[in-house]
C-alpha cells in the first residue's frame, strides 16, 4: 500500500515536470535509482496515467548510471565551478 502511494505521488511529480519541460529523458538519481525496474516500470505506468495526454510516451524514464554517487559527483562539479 505504501509503495503504491509513493509511486502515485512520484508519478504525479514526474508527469508535471514532463508537462512543463518536455525532456526527452528523465533521469532518476540518488537512492531511488537503486530500485531499478522495481521502481521504473510502475513509475512509467503511473506517469502515463497521470500525464498530459499529448505528451504521453514522449519521455524515457531511466535510473542514473552513477546510482547513489550522482549526488557526490554533482557536489564535486558545483565545488569546481565555484
Amino acid at each position: 500500500q505504501l509503495w503504491h502511494r509513493a509511486i502515485e505521488y512520484l508519478g504525479v511529480a514526474v508527469a508535471n515536470v514532463i508537462t512543463l519541460l518536455r525532456p526527452e529523458v528523465f533521469v532518476l538519481g540518488g537512492g531511488v535509482a537503486l530500485a531499478g525496474d522495481l521502481l521504473i516500470a510502475p513509475l512509467h505506468q503511473e506517469v502515463e496515467r497521470q500525464g498530459f495526454a499529448p505528451f504521453r510516451g514522449s519521455t524515457k524514464i531511466v535510473p542514473a548510471l552513477l546510482g547513489e554517487d550522482v549526488v557526490l559527483h554533482g557536489a564535486i562539479r558545483v565545488a569546481q565551478n565555484a
